[in-house]
Protein backbone atom coordinates (compact mmCIF):
# COMPACT_ATOMS: atom_id res chain seq x y z
CA UNK A 1 0.00 0.00 0.00
CA UNK A 2 1.62 3.25 -1.12
CA UNK A 3 0.70 6.94 -1.32
CA UNK A 4 3.17 9.38 -3.47
CA UNK A 5 4.65 11.50 -1.75
CA UNK A 6 2.68 14.61 -2.76
CA UNK A 7 -0.30 12.54 -1.54
CA UNK A 8 -1.81 12.74 -4.98
CA UNK A 9 -2.00 8.90 -6.11
CA UNK A 10 -2.76 5.61 -4.35
CA UNK A 11 -1.32 2.41 -5.50
CA UNK A 12 -2.31 -0.93 -3.91
CA UNK A 13 -1.40 -4.53 -4.35
CA UNK A 14 -2.70 -7.56 -1.95
CA UNK A 15 -0.02 -10.23 -3.46
CA UNK A 16 3.08 -10.47 -5.44
CA UNK A 17 4.55 -13.69 -6.82
CA UNK A 18 7.57 -14.26 -8.79
CA UNK A 19 8.75 -17.59 -9.33
CA UNK A 20 12.61 -18.03 -11.41
CA UNK A 21 11.78 -21.62 -11.77
CA UNK A 22 8.67 -21.18 -12.93
CA UNK A 23 9.55 -18.19 -15.51
CA UNK A 24 6.75 -16.22 -13.99
CA UNK A 25 5.72 -13.12 -11.75
CA UNK A 26 1.93 -12.63 -11.05
CA UNK A 27 0.22 -9.48 -9.45
CA UNK A 28 -3.03 -9.69 -7.53
CA UNK A 29 -5.82 -6.60 -7.21
CA UNK A 30 -3.51 -4.35 -8.27
CA UNK A 31 -4.52 -0.61 -8.31
CA UNK A 32 -3.65 3.40 -9.32
CA UNK A 33 -6.30 5.79 -8.35
CA UNK A 34 -5.87 9.48 -7.11
CA UNK A 35 -6.73 10.72 -3.35
CA UNK A 36 -7.81 14.30 -5.48
CA UNK A 37 -10.14 15.41 -7.72
CA UNK A 38 -10.40 15.80 -11.63
CA UNK A 39 -10.05 19.50 -10.87
CA UNK A 40 -7.57 19.23 -8.95
CA UNK A 41 -5.05 17.00 -11.33
CA UNK A 42 -6.41 19.31 -14.58
CA UNK A 43 -5.04 22.42 -12.72
CA UNK A 44 -1.16 21.55 -13.12
CA UNK A 45 -2.09 20.88 -16.87
CA UNK A 46 -2.18 23.97 -19.23
CA UNK A 47 -3.19 21.92 -22.24
CA UNK A 48 -5.70 19.22 -22.73
CA UNK A 49 -4.18 16.31 -20.55
CA UNK A 50 -5.72 13.29 -20.21
CA UNK A 51 -6.14 11.27 -17.07
CA UNK A 52 -5.91 7.40 -16.18
CA UNK A 53 -6.90 5.00 -12.92
CA UNK A 54 -7.84 1.68 -12.96
CA UNK A 55 -7.46 -1.76 -11.58
CA UNK A 56 -6.67 -5.34 -12.08
CA UNK A 57 -7.53 -8.45 -10.42
CA UNK A 58 -5.11 -10.67 -11.79
CA UNK A 59 -2.15 -9.47 -13.81
CA UNK A 60 0.47 -12.52 -14.93
CA UNK A 61 3.52 -12.71 -16.97
CA UNK A 62 4.02 -15.80 -18.08
CA UNK A 63 7.44 -17.28 -19.49
CA UNK A 64 9.60 -14.66 -18.48
CA UNK A 65 13.29 -15.38 -19.49
CA UNK A 66 14.97 -14.03 -16.41
CA UNK A 67 18.34 -14.93 -17.40
CA UNK A 68 18.04 -12.21 -20.51
CA UNK A 69 16.86 -9.78 -18.34
CA UNK A 70 19.36 -10.18 -15.71
CA UNK A 71 22.36 -10.69 -18.12
CA UNK A 72 21.57 -8.59 -21.03
CA UNK A 73 18.49 -6.19 -20.24
CA UNK A 74 16.45 -7.52 -22.25
CA UNK A 75 12.72 -8.14 -21.88
CA UNK A 76 11.53 -11.06 -23.42
CA UNK A 77 7.40 -12.83 -22.32
CA UNK A 78 6.13 -15.26 -24.07
CA UNK A 79 2.44 -13.78 -22.97
CA UNK A 80 0.44 -11.39 -20.42
CA UNK A 81 -2.73 -12.32 -19.10
CA UNK A 82 -5.02 -9.66 -17.26
CA UNK A 83 -8.47 -10.65 -16.31
CA UNK A 84 -11.46 -8.18 -14.18
CA UNK A 85 -9.29 -4.99 -15.27
CA UNK A 86 -11.25 -1.37 -14.49
CA UNK A 87 -10.37 1.55 -15.83
CA UNK A 88 -11.44 5.16 -16.22
CA UNK A 89 -10.11 8.13 -18.33
CA UNK A 90 -10.82 11.45 -18.03
CA UNK A 91 -9.98 14.47 -20.58
CA UNK A 92 -11.19 18.64 -19.87
CA UNK A 93 -11.82 19.67 -23.09
CA UNK A 94 -12.12 23.47 -21.73
CA UNK A 95 -8.62 23.30 -21.86
CA UNK A 96 -7.18 24.56 -25.73
CA UNK A 97 -5.20 21.78 -27.78
CA UNK A 98 -1.28 22.02 -27.47
CA UNK A 99 -0.95 22.57 -31.14
CA UNK A 100 2.98 22.28 -31.24
CA UNK A 101 2.69 18.85 -30.00
CA UNK A 102 2.61 15.56 -32.75
CA UNK A 103 1.26 12.70 -31.50
CA UNK A 104 3.71 9.62 -31.74
CA UNK A 105 2.14 6.35 -33.25
CA UNK A 106 2.11 3.68 -30.73
CA UNK A 107 4.17 1.40 -33.77
CA UNK A 108 6.93 4.30 -33.00
CA UNK A 109 6.15 4.59 -29.56
CA UNK A 110 7.12 1.21 -28.80
CA UNK A 111 10.09 1.13 -31.81
CA UNK A 112 11.49 3.84 -30.22
CA UNK A 113 12.04 2.50 -26.58
CA UNK A 114 15.82 1.53 -25.46
CA UNK A 115 15.21 -1.45 -24.19
CA UNK A 116 15.39 -4.95 -26.24
CA UNK A 117 11.43 -6.13 -26.11
CA UNK A 118 9.58 -8.89 -27.28
CA UNK A 119 6.07 -9.57 -25.86
CA UNK A 120 4.25 -12.33 -28.30
CA UNK A 121 0.93 -12.31 -26.79
CA UNK A 122 -1.08 -10.04 -24.69
CA UNK A 123 -4.57 -10.75 -23.42
CA UNK A 124 -6.99 -8.68 -21.55
CA UNK A 125 -10.60 -10.10 -20.16
CA UNK A 126 -13.68 -8.62 -18.15
CA UNK A 127 -12.45 -4.98 -19.00
CA UNK A 128 -14.98 -2.36 -18.01
CA UNK A 129 -14.22 1.17 -18.79
CA UNK A 130 -15.48 4.37 -18.47
CA UNK A 131 -14.28 7.60 -20.71
CA UNK A 132 -15.55 10.79 -19.20
CA UNK A 133 -14.96 14.11 -21.31
CA UNK A 134 -16.24 17.85 -20.00
CA UNK A 135 -17.19 19.68 -22.99
CA UNK A 136 -16.82 23.12 -23.38
CA UNK A 137 -20.11 24.28 -22.07
CA UNK A 138 -19.44 22.95 -18.76
CA UNK A 139 -21.04 19.56 -18.56
CA UNK A 140 -19.81 15.72 -18.53
CA UNK A 141 -20.23 13.36 -21.13
CA UNK A 142 -19.79 9.72 -20.24
CA UNK A 143 -19.30 6.51 -22.33
CA UNK A 144 -19.14 3.01 -21.24
CA UNK A 145 -17.46 0.23 -22.57
CA UNK A 146 -18.19 -3.28 -20.54
CA UNK A 147 -17.76 -7.23 -20.88
CA UNK A 148 -14.47 -6.65 -23.41
CA UNK A 149 -11.87 -8.41 -24.08
CA UNK A 150 -8.72 -7.00 -25.65
CA UNK A 151 -5.70 -9.28 -27.80
CA UNK A 152 -2.64 -7.76 -28.47
CA UNK A 153 0.17 -9.83 -30.82
CA UNK A 154 3.80 -9.12 -31.28
CA UNK A 155 4.89 -6.44 -28.67
CA UNK A 156 8.34 -5.53 -30.11
CA UNK A 157 11.21 -3.13 -31.36
CA UNK A 158 12.98 -6.07 -32.40
CA UNK A 159 11.55 -6.59 -35.95
CA UNK A 160 10.97 -3.37 -37.68
CA UNK A 161 9.14 -4.73 -40.80
CA UNK A 162 6.86 -6.19 -38.63
CA UNK A 163 3.42 -5.04 -37.14
CA UNK A 164 1.36 -4.62 -33.95
CA UNK A 165 -2.12 -6.13 -34.06
CA UNK A 166 -4.70 -5.04 -31.68
CA UNK A 167 -7.95 -6.91 -31.74
CA UNK A 168 -10.94 -5.54 -29.37
CA UNK A 169 -14.81 -7.01 -28.05
CA UNK A 170 -17.00 -4.75 -26.19
CA UNK A 171 -20.54 -3.10 -25.74
CA UNK A 172 -21.08 0.53 -26.06
CA UNK A 173 -22.85 1.42 -22.86
CA UNK A 174 -23.63 -2.36 -22.09
CA UNK A 175 -25.92 -2.44 -25.49
CA UNK A 176 -24.49 -1.96 -28.68
CA UNK A 177 -21.62 -4.72 -29.16
CA UNK A 178 -18.60 -3.96 -31.69
CA UNK A 179 -15.79 -5.60 -32.80
CA UNK A 180 -12.55 -3.69 -33.66
CA UNK A 181 -9.02 -4.44 -34.99
CA UNK A 182 -6.32 -1.87 -35.57
CA UNK A 183 -2.66 -3.04 -37.00
CA UNK A 184 0.45 -0.35 -36.51
CA UNK A 185 3.25 -0.67 -38.84
CA UNK A 186 6.79 -0.43 -36.25
CA UNK A 187 8.84 1.52 -39.63
CA UNK A 188 6.47 4.42 -40.64
CA UNK A 189 3.80 6.06 -39.40
CA UNK A 190 0.97 4.25 -40.91
CA UNK A 191 -2.06 1.93 -39.04
CA UNK A 192 -5.04 -0.13 -40.95
CA UNK A 193 -8.01 -0.50 -38.75
CA UNK A 194 -11.32 -2.37 -39.14
CA UNK A 195 -14.37 -2.42 -37.30
CA UNK A 196 -18.24 -3.65 -36.88
CA UNK A 197 -21.31 -2.60 -34.73
CA UNK A 198 -23.82 -5.66 -34.39
CA UNK A 199 -27.30 -5.40 -35.01
CA UNK A 200 -28.84 -3.13 -32.65
CA UNK A 201 -31.69 -1.04 -31.59
CA UNK A 202 -30.71 2.12 -32.39
CA UNK A 203 -32.69 3.89 -29.50
CA UNK A 204 -29.77 2.39 -27.03
CA UNK A 205 -27.28 4.80 -28.62
CA UNK A 206 -29.38 8.05 -27.25
CA UNK A 207 -27.73 8.26 -23.82
CA UNK A 208 -24.00 8.33 -25.82
CA UNK A 209 -25.95 11.10 -28.56
CA UNK A 210 -27.73 13.21 -26.27
CA UNK A 211 -24.08 13.72 -24.53
CA UNK A 212 -23.18 16.31 -27.66
CA UNK A 213 -26.50 17.20 -30.13
CA UNK A 214 -30.26 17.67 -28.43
CA UNK A 215 -31.56 14.64 -31.28
CA UNK A 216 -32.79 11.61 -30.23
CA UNK A 217 -34.02 8.76 -32.13
CA UNK A 218 -37.43 7.33 -31.35
CA UNK A 219 -37.10 3.73 -33.06
CA UNK A 220 -34.99 1.65 -35.24
CA UNK A 221 -32.83 -1.19 -36.05
CA UNK A 222 -29.49 -1.34 -37.35
CA UNK A 223 -28.40 -4.43 -38.81
CA UNK A 224 -24.84 -3.65 -39.23
CA UNK A 225 -22.42 -0.75 -38.95
CA UNK A 226 -18.94 -1.68 -40.84
CA UNK A 227 -16.14 0.28 -41.13
CA UNK A 228 -12.48 0.27 -42.05
CA UNK A 229 -9.74 2.28 -43.47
Amino acid sequence: DIQTADSIYHVSMQSFDLSYKGKSIKWRDVSFKPNVSHAALQKEHRYQHTEFSGAVGTLNLLQVNFDSLIYSQKIFIEEIVMDSVRASIFKDKLKPMDTTRMPVYLGQTIAALRVPLRIKHLKATNIDLENTERKPDSTNAKVSITKGTLEVKNITNLAPKSSLAIKADAYINGKVRFKAGIAFQYNKPQFAFEGVLEKFNLPDLNALIQFYTPEKINKGVADQIAFSG
